[in-house]
């Protein structure tokens, strides 16, 4: 046996020690920081140690956490929930919760006093549940189960993030028109965005314009406002990358809205 394949032996060995299985046949493994912020964290179900639904978080379709850098973040009910937290071996050691202060609907308040309650002891136990191979296609999602010291259990399904499926994302700046025109796609006759790229200097100052271009595609969080022409900086992800025969293909996100500009429109009086 050369180095090289005792090395991969030794590896593989330990991988499969930090596993195990649940009676479904998933695999069964220690999270770790890598793991846990690769996914958006979105809650699937939320019951107590008697296995009842915890009412205001298993009514909820939009609840979901976010791991990164040491930060656990909580979007989907009234406020913005985060906390400091710290990995041992399969708990999450966690610190005092921090939460915006909107004022919402009672039931989305609710979601968030049940999701402190349910952190409120720093000591959460936690678990990333795989589906094994022949259960891919029934069970495909990668699931995160927490447990607190009363019992209580939330399972949350994981969908990859953006960076874990294209990687860092090049920041850009659109200005988009409030005009939506007609256009032509690559399929049939659609509607565009009329868009120009911006870019500053490092002191923030507008230095170059582009010309203006149909856009065809979404921006994900954004959406355009009837006369209302904006300043956009987006993070765009490459999807696939350019060849001799096809143009590159990005995903756009919304990275936030750097100006806003009413569009009056008068009529011309004959």
């Amino acid at each position: 046996m050369n180095i090289k394949t005792g090395f991969m032996l030794a590896t593989m060995a330990g991988a499969l020690a930090a596993c195990a299985h649940d009676r479904s046949g998933a695999i069964v493994q220690t999270p770790t920081e890598p793991v846990l912020s690769q996914y958006h964290w979105q809650l699937v179900k939320a019951v107590d140690k008697e296995r009842k639904p915890l009412l205001d978080l298993a009514a909820s379709g939009t609840m979901q956490l976010d791991f990164n850098q040491q930060q656990l973040k909580l979007a989907g009910g009234c406020n913005d929930i985060s906390a400091g937290y710290q990995l041992d071996k399969n708990q999450l050691l966690l610190q005092k919760p921090v939460s915006t202060r909107k004022q919402c609907a009672a039931s989305e308040m609710a979601k968030d006093t049940t999701f402190i309650n349910f952190i409120e002891n720093p000591k959460i136990k936690a678990k990333i549940v795989v589906p094994a191979p022949d259960q891919a296609q029934t069970q495909p999602s990668t699931k995160l189960v927490l447990k607190n010291v009363r019992g209580d259990v939330l399972v949350l399904k994981g969908v990859p993030t953006l960076e874990s499926l294209y990687g860092q994302p090049v920041k850009v700046f659109w200005q988009v028109s409030d005009k939506i025109q007609p256009c032509q796609t690559a399929n049939a006759v659609g509607r565009c965005l009329k868009v120009r790229e911006i870019q500053y200097d490092a002191q923030g100052i507008k230095r170059n314009v582009g010309a203006w271009q149909n856009f065809a595609g979404r921006i994900e969080g954004w959406q355009p406002q009837n006369n209302v022409s904006e300043i956009l900086r987006l993070n765009r992800y490459t999807r696939q990358a350019a060849t001799a025969t096809q143009p590159a293909d990005y995903v756009y996100v919304l990275d936030m809205v750097v100006e806003q500009q009413q569009v009056i429109k008068t009529k011309i009086r004959r």
